[in-house]
């Protein structure tokens, strides 16, 4: 185990303070189009709920990892890295952030259950190295929560009361992303985009006509803020062309077959069918920023328990985390994450990317939203990197930040609510020292984005 400072933290996690800012943002130039490599880095959040029983966590295990619940993950153990130890600041509720992704609380939002106070790291990062692509981040969810809304599994956030809308549905996201419904007839699909994408730019066309129609009977000052109206609507525009270069330029991407999504949480096939739709988007350079929101729900296919009136349960259910299930049900619930991921990862090496291959230049980071365990995991996060970014990050170890003691007025006695006081630090008692922010900061540096 390794215990460091803030500053050697992001220095070692990512490629020391400073490194990332030596060359500058270029715009993107689309692998399959030109014929040339685009190594730019790629990172893809994967996330899982609603909590880690401390013996399904990886631990040190002499100079490597034993990763417990997760050892379908062994054969990419050297290229792991657990970071574990820290804590969210504004987990306001006993099961943790429900925006796990941000290091804001949350609040009540008519029409939204909850709604975030701040930006998720992912779409801040799409700011900055997502900035450059066709589509800035990409947000896949495995099962579909309210199918009416595409907020009801998102982990993604534009910033206060802002939550970033997911794609639950795998055909209708290969569809937007790919311009494609179907891969039976590739030379289609390529016209369909093209047509999608004039009407889209006819549409821009006779708005922009209008607003210049419009600014002539302006005074300057309402003239110069139209202006600037008109000036995005044309960046949405070259958008739209970068996506069309993209779809048309991509080939004949693998569609998901509408028969094999059926089932919902009965059917284990689906994480494979969302990530094929996250790899081949990742390796025609739509995108560099990914989240895929994972496991959700009652999982049959992972076993059965009943409870006391007869009624089964299944691995996922709530009922789980309070003593419902066995060990083996919690480790075939993180098992199954963990195939999921050891799939992503086999798919991007079968991407090539430059001199080497997708898997090499794409930062896979898993988290919980529940922090640790299912109650008061907000005081002790885990995270786990998969890639070292061509040996930019040091694999293959567990990293386990400090703590120190609870003081009087202590910012970090605010982890919960106070109704949740069963699981509130308390004075003289030993918690992280660094937060969820300084884990989000290292990662981003390390694939590029300047924070």
């Amino acid at each position: 185990m390794h215990l460091m400072r803030r500053r050697g933290f992001v220095e070692r996690m990512a490629l020391g303070a400073g490194a990332w800012m030596l060359s500058p943002l270029l715009r993107q130039s689309l692998r399959p189009a030109l014929g040339a490599a685009d190594t730019k880095r790629k990172i893809i959040f994967f996330i899982d709920r609603i909590g880690i029983t401390d013996e399904m966590r990886p631990v040190a295990a002499g100079s490597g990892l034993d990763l417990k619940g997760f050892s379908p993950l062994d054969a990419y153990k050297d290229k792991i890295a657990v970071v574990q130890h820290l804590y969210n600041p504004f987990g306001h509720h006993l099961h943790g952030n429900l925006w796990p992704l941000t290091a804001m609380d949350r609040k009540p939002l008519e029409g939204v259950k909850t709604a975030p106070l701040g930006p998720s790291i992912d779409r801040v990062i799409a700011r900055t190295m997502g900035a450059d692509a066709p589509i800035s981040s990409i947000n896949l969810a495995t099962w579909t929560g309210d199918e009416d809304d595409d907020f009801s599994l998102t982990y993604s956030s534009d910033g206060p009361l802002a939550p970033f809308a997911i794609q639950q549905d795998p055909v209708a996201a290969f569809a937007s992303i790919f311009g494609k419904t179907t891969p039976a007839d590739p030379a289609a699909g390529n016209q369909q985009a093209a047509a999608l994408l004039r009407r889209r730019k006819s549409l821009l066309d006779f708005v922009i006509s209008d607003l210049k129609k419009a600014s002539d009977h302006l005074a300057s000052a309402e003239k110069a803020k139209l202006e600037q109206y008109t000036t995005s609507l044309r960046e949405i525009e070259l958008k739209l062309g970068d996506v069309a270069a993209a779809q048309l330029s991509c080939g004949a991407p693998k569609a998901p077959d509408p028969a094999a999504l059926k089932g919902k949480y009965a059917n284990p096939d689906r994480p494979h069918i969302v990530a094929d739709i996250m790899v081949q988007a990742l390796g025609c350079g739509f995108s560099r920023v990914g989240v895929i929101a994972h496991n959700t729900g009652a999982m049959p296919f992972l076993g059965v328990w009943y409870n006391s009136e007869g009624k089964p349960n299944h691995p996922g259910q709530h009922g789980m985390w309070h003593g419902g299930a066995t060990l083996e049900h919690h480790r075939a619930y993180h098992n199954y994450s963990a195939k999921s991921m050891a799939y992503i990862r086999a798919q991007l090496e079968r991407v090539s990317d430059g001199s080497g291959s997708l898997a090499d230049n794409t930062l896979i980071v898993f988290m919980n939203n529940s922090g640790g365990q299912h109650h008061g995991g907000q005081n002790d996060y885990i995270f786990m990197t998969i890639g070292d970014l061509k040996g930019a990050l040091k694999t293959g170890r567990l990293v386990q930040l400090p703590s120190s003691k609870i003081t009087s007025g202590d910012p970090r006695m605010t982890l919960v609510t106070p109704g949740d006081s069963g699981f509130k630090p308390k004075v003289n008692h030993d918690v992280p020292v660094h937060s969820v922010a300084d884990f989000f900061v290292s990662v981003a540096r390390a694939v590029g984005a300047d924070i």
